[in-house]
């Protein structure tokens, strides 16, 4: 009879590009006439946000905006924003044209160098970078099963999952909210942070729900008192339908939501006072999703009675296995020196950092955050400072799983303070850990097995006896007496094992 092959068709999501690159972004600013003169600058904040990101022939084209806002005060103490938008774009060659390519790109800001020139003037220095990966899905056709002419087949390769798809698509949210009542109305908006919460989706047959909350964080002067800041928080809810070909609920699917950026613009109410505030924000989601294989794949195969020729190739499966969230409260005594506070007008968090290394069942995080202090002195003269904090924490995972990786990502949840003296103040800082857990497993399958019917193996015995080493394999034994791994199995009481310890075996040959 024939041999009688069976094959599976395999998709993998591959990595054909990855790049990070510098944009500077260097500014000669002229504060136009409606500012008031700079006294001192407090705290410049560039802030980049994505527009476009198109892949074209063998290039990357990505057209962005970076926001530059310059806090700062004046003779009178009072604090002022200047807001300059610099649009900026960067072609990136990829070498060659991609098919079906999925684009991700990441923008973050390197590091920022401000000064006043003079009272009108403020020379920016500072650096964007543009991180870039394309990849795109892939098939691979292999070998799942096959029988006739004494093949045999190691069928040891489990648990692995077939690639379906990935989207990354970028969505905006818009609202008009009401400061409320005990709120002043709003002479300029100082500040704007915000932060993904929540996050979820719920798939069905080729679409993606995807739900969350983003919570901003808004810094204003008011109109009244001497323009003293004021902070308001809102909570704007994510539901977004997103197109994916062949998700559903059977497959196994990720999410990772982030935003690119805020833009809050006050508008007048009904009676005339600037207590609307228009949110508009951009979402950038990334959902992958793939399919397990119920069946274990053969990684070799022999003949008990011909010669063959058999191809093997590499096959990288990459799948989510766990994802773990925590929260942790990092609490810290931070003296400010050189100052007596009179008051905090606000406290937030800027530049999470992390870092994670998976051993033994557990998932160790170490990472820092800067927390950013904005206040007045017993002069009534506004200060801004900043001080790194570090913190380090053990996630547990469900089971120890091998050949994994853990994407970390790291949120601020609150940050609040207690002046318990003049120059002190005691931090109580909570933040949410999520790690994803990723398995990253190359494994070698057969590609294809070619039966040479003119070469006929020929066995001279009946019984081999065999001084096996410890932790010899059984299916290399097998193959080496050109025999099958249940006859030695059975003549040798081993039940399933696939190895064997130091001993003599009974080899029968078929």
């Amino acid at each position: 009879m024939d041999l009688n092959v069976k094959t599976q068709i395999l998709h993998v999501n591959e990595l054909l590009f990855s790049n990070s690159s510098d944009q500077p972004i260097d500014s000669d600013i002229t504060m136009p006439d409606y500012c008031p003169d700079i006294k001192k600058i407090l705290k410049c904040i560039v802030s980049p946000r994505l527009v476009s990101a198109r892949c074209t022939a063998d290039r990357v084209n990505v057209e962005a905006n970076a926001q530059i806002q310059i806090m700062y005060s004046n003779e009178d103490n009072n604090i002022f924003c200047y807001e300059k938008t610099f649009p900026f774009s960067k072609s990136i060659d990829i070498g060659k044209p991609i098919e079906n390519p999925v684009v991700e790109v990441k923008l973050r800001t390197s590091y920022v160098n401000t000064r006043a020139v003079s009272s009108r003037r403020i020379d920016i220095h500072s650096s964007v970078v543009v991180d870039v990966t394309i990849k795109s899905k892939r098939e691979e056709q292999v070998v799942a099963d096959a029988e006739n002419c004494g093949i045999q087949l190691l069928k040891n390769c489990k648990n692995v999952c077939s690639f379906v798809g990935e989207a990354v698509k970028t969505f905006s949210l818009m609202e008009t909210v009401d400061l409320g009542e005990g709120k002043s109305p709003v002479f300029q908006v100082l500040r704007v942070t915000s932060n993904i919460i929540n996050e979820d989706m719920k798939a069905t047959n080729n679409k993606v729900l995807v739900s969350g909350d983003l919570k901003v964080n808004v810094l204003y002067c008011t109109d009244t008192d001497k323009y003293h800041p004021e902070v308001f928080e809102h909570t704007l809810p994510i539901s977004q339908i997103i197109d994916i070909d062949g998700i559903s609920e059977k497959t196994n699917n990720s999410v990772s939501l982030c935003c690119s950026g805020v833009e809050v613009i006050p508008k007048n109410d009904s009676s005339g006072a600037k207590k609307l505030l228009d949110i508009s924000a951009s979402i950038n989601a990334v959902i992958k999703a793939v399919t397990n294989i119920d069946i274990a794949l053969p990684t070799d195969c022999y003949s008990t009675q011909y010669n063959l020729n058999c191809q093997k190739k590499t096959v990288r499966f990459e799948n989510e296995v766990e994802k773990i969230r925590d929260s942790m409260i990092i609490k810290k005594n931070e003296k400010i020196s050189g100052i007596k506070i009179d008051e905090i007008y606000d406290i937030w968090c800027d530049d999470i950092k992390a870092t994670s290394q998976i051993n033994k069942g557990e998932i160790n995080v170490k990472g820092s955050l800067i927390v950013c202090i904005l206040g007045k002195d017993d002069s009534s003269a506004p200060f801004y400072t900043e001080r790194t904090v570090e913190f380090d924490k053990v996630l547990q995972m469900k089971g120890e799983h091998h050949s994994c990786q853990s994407d970390i990502n790291v949120k601020n949840m609150s940050v609040s303070y207690i002046l318990s003296s003049e120059d002190t103040l005691d931090l109580r800082i909570e933040i949410m850990i999520e790690s994803s857990v990723i398995r990253n497993m190359p494994r070698e399958l057969i590609e294809s097995i070619q039966i040479d019917k003119e070469s006929k193996k020929k066995n001279n015995a009946a019984l081999s006896i065999y001084f096996a080493d410890e932790n010899e394999s059984v299916w290399d034994i097998a193959r080496n007496f050109n025999t099958t791994l249940n006859v030695i199995r059975e003549e040798n009481d081993l039940g399933d094992s696939e190895k064997v310890g130091k001993r003599l075996l009974f080899i029968p040959i078929i």
